[in-house]
C-alpha cells in the first residue's frame, strides 16, 4: 500500500480543502446548542500567545454571538511556555486551560502526555479536513514568505522564488529567523534532499540570523538587509505602517500550522468544544483572522486561503509531527553554521 503523506492529505491544496470546509456534515450539535449547555459551566480559559489587546478583540467578537458565555482570554509569552504552564498546572492538580491554540509541535507534546481530548469534531461543524486526528483543529498559521526592500531592489531584480535567494548578488542580504520552520515545512513537498541542497546553497550566503521575524521586518524596512524571509502577517503589518516592503509567495508555500486543543478533564467540555468549533466558523475565523492578521489557509473565506488560491502548499499533518520536529532540529542546527542569532 502506498504511504499516505502530506502529498495526498495537505498538499492538495487550499481549493481542495476549500470544497471540503463547504462539504462539511451537518453538525450533531449546532454552536447555539453548545453554547446554551455552556453558560451553565462558568467561564472558559483560553491560553493562547497572542497578545492581551488580540484577546480583547476575540473576546469581544466572541462575546457578541454568544452573550450568556463567559470567555477568558489568558495570554502566555511563547509556545512553549503555554506547554510548559499546562503541564505544571495539570500535574500540580490545579486549575488549567480549558483550551489552548499553539503550534503543532506543542500540540502534539500535550497529546503524546495524554492531555488533549480526542473529539469527532465534524459533530459540531468542523470540516473533517481541519482535524486529521481529531485531537486539533487547524485554526491559523504562519505563512513563510520571501520579502524585499522595494528601496534597494528593483522589481525585475527581487527574487521571485526559494532558489532565488541562493544567488550570490544576495550575500550578507539575507535576513532569516534562526529556527528552521521554513525550511522544515519545504520538505513537505521538496523531500528532505531537494531541502538539504538548497540549504547548504543558503548558509554559504551568509545570512544574517535573527530571534524575532519582527526584527527581520525593521531591519529590511531600514535597509540594514535587502531580502529576507518572514510569516505573510509580519510582512503586511510592517508594510501597511509605510515600510518600503515587497511581498513574494514563493511556491511552493511552507505554512508552519497552529491547532487548537481542548484539553484533557476540562470541567467545561461544553464551551471548550464550543470555543474551537467557533474558531472554525466562518465568524470565528473571520474576528481571529481580523485580531491576529494570520488566517485559516483552508478556510477559502479567509484572506489568507485567497492570497494562496492555487498554489502549492507545503506543511506537515499532525500524524507527522515527529519528522517535523526533527526537520526544524535539523535546519536549525544548520543555521548556527551561518552565525549566532542577533
Amino acid at each position: 500500500m502506498k504511504r499516505t503523506s502530506i502529498g495526498t492529505t495537505w498538499r492538495i491544496g487550499a481549493a481542495a480543502l476549500a470544497l471540503a470546509a463547504v462539504a462539511a456534515p451537518a453538525a450533531a450539535e449546532t454552536l447555539e446548542e453548545l453554547a446554551a449547555k455552556a453558560a451553565a459551566e462558568g467561564e472558559i480559559v483560553w491560553y493562547e500567545a497572542n497578545s492581551a489587546e488580540m484577546g480583547d478583540k476575540l473576546t469581544a467578537a466572541f462575546a457578541k454571538q454568544f452573550p450568556k458565555v463567559k470567555l477568558r482570554f489568558q495570554p502566555i509569552a511563547g509556545a512553549q511556555g503555554i506547554t510548559a504552564r499546562i503541564v505544571q498546572e495539570t500535574d500540580a492538580k490545579a486549575e488549567t486551560a480549558d483550551v489552548t491554540t499553539t503550534g503543532i509541535d506543542q500540540i502534539h507534546a500535550l497529546t503524546r502526555r495524554g492531555l488533549t481530548e480526542r473529539i469527532e469534531w465534524t459533530r459540531y461543524g468542523v470540516p473533517a479536513a481541519l482535524s486529521p486526528d481529531q485531537h486539533a483543529v487547524a485554526t491559523t498559521a504562519a505563512i513563510w514568505v520571501v520579502v524585499y526592500n522595494r528601496n534597494k531592489v528593483a522589481a525585475a531584480d527581487a527574487p521571485r522564488g526559494w532558489d532565488d535567494l541562493a544567488d550570490p548578488k544576495w550575500k550578507g542580504k539575507l535576513g532569516i529567523w534562526a529556527i528552521g520552520h521554513t525550511q522544515a515545512n519545504l520538505a513537505a513537498v521538496w523531500g528532505e534532499q531537494r531541502t538539504d541542497e538548497w540549504m547548504a546553497k543558503i548558509v554559504k550566503q551568509e545570512p544574517l540570523l535573527y530571534k524575532s521575524n519582527f526584527t527581520i521586518a525593521q531591519n529590511l524596512a531600514s535597509g540594514e538587509i535587502s531580502v529576507g524571509i518572514t510569516p505573510l502577517h509580519v510582512a503586511q503589518s510592517t508594510k501597511a505602517k509605510g515600510a518600503p516592503i515587497e511581498v513574494v509567495a514563493a511556491e511552493p508555500s511552507a505554512l508552519s500550522m497552529i491547532y487548537s486543543a481542548v484539553i484533557k478533564g476540562t470541567k467545561r467540555p461544553n464551551g471548550a468544544r464550543l470555543l474551537v468549533a467557533w474558531l472554525s466558523s466562518k465568524e470565528g475565523a473571520l474576528a481571529y483572522e481580523q485580531a491576529t492578521e494570520r488566517g485559516n489557509p483552508y478556510l477559502d473565506f479567509t484572506a489568507s486561503a485567497q492570497f494562496l488560491k492555487g498554489r502549492k502548499l507545503s506543511t506537515f499533518p499532525p500524524q507527522e509531527t515527529d519528522r517535523l520536529q526533527a526537520l526544524v532540529a535539523k535546519y536549525t542546527g544548520a543555521l548556527r553554521n551561518a552565525g549566532t542569532a542577533r
